[in-house]
């Protein structure tokens, strides 16, 4: 625990740092490159932890081009739009079907399926970050993290004093009914208190239109945590990564975030949720 509780804390203290400078919170100009190069980075490695360290892809050329255009692919969506990212995503699927040709033989149908379905899926849901911190805001940012963490964070305190019975025993041992009621409704109060804070501070936020939406995000974020879990047990590993000790890799913090970010930038687009 005293170890995780480090390694946390160091993690937020960066996570912190990068949006400083990504941003006019400190400096007159931010510089939002730095949090677009990270969540790159990031999306590099959680299609490498995905795609190696669960034994997915054995074979290093596929692997590493996945990695490769993961990286790419925030950049292309985040800095030249969405038919940027779609181009080069086409062009990567083109790589990757030309060059497994010249190793057919190691390559399975299995592992071309899945480098194409992950590294979409990672790239996208980063650059869903990044665009929602570029086009509505800090506030609306923060709020994906409150989504995901703060449920996790109930959920788990819920489940140990109240937990009986089992919502997943067979993926997640230790996930109960009760802590994931738990984790929505605590999500769902912080949520509200954060947009009340917002308003107060002269933001435009709907708050009736948030309390539905915070329920879906919050059950999205137990669903992505259950299956990066179901994905860990058919494989046999307990962590994706180490990249922070007691934390595991960067699909462990981020699973969660993973299958929200994209569904709240989504909704973000079509709803008037936050006037930034």
């Amino acid at each position: 625990m005293k170890t995780r509780i480090i390694s946390g804390t160091i993690g937020v203290l960066i996570f912190t740092a990068i949006i400083l400078l990504s941003t006019d919170i400190v400096l007159p100009t931010g510089f939002p490159i730095i949090l677009t190069l990270v969540l790159s980075l990031l999306s590099a490695m959680g299609v490498y932890e995905l795609l190696h360290n669960t034994g997915i892809v054995k074979n290093n050329i596929i692997m590493g081009i996945s990695c490769a255009f993961a990286f790419l692919l925030v950049i292309a969506f985040s800095i030249y739009g969405a038919m940027a990212g779609i181009t080069l995503y086409f062009a990567f699927v083109a790589v990757l079907l030309t060059v497994s040709l010249t190793v057919h033989s190691k390559t399975s149908y299995a592992e071309l399926v899945a480098s194409q379905a992950y590294t979409l899926f990672v790239a996208y849901a980063f650059y869903c970050l990044d665009n929602i911190i570029r086009n509505y805001g800090k506030f609306a940012f923060l709020l994906v993290f409150i989504f995901a963490w703060l449920t996790d964070t109930f959920a788990y305190f819920t489940g140990v004093f109240f937990g009986k019975h089992k919502l997943c025993p067979v993926l997640s041992p230790k996930k109960t009914i009760e802590g994931a009621v738990g984790g929505v409704v605590g999500c769902v109060i912080c949520t509200v208190v954060a947009c009340v804070i917002r308003i107060k501070l002269g933001g435009d936020v709907n708050i009736i239109a948030f309390i539905p939406a915070t329920i879906l995000f919050s059950i999205l974020g137990m669903v992505g945590d259950i299956s990066a879990s179901y994905i860990k047990r058919a494989v046999g590993i307990k962590d994706y990564g180490n990249i922070m000790p007691g934390h595991g890799g960067v699909i462990d913090r981020f699973d969660s975030v993973l299958l929200i970010a994209p569904v709240y930038h989504a909704l973000l687009y079509w709803l008037p949720l936050i006037n930034s």
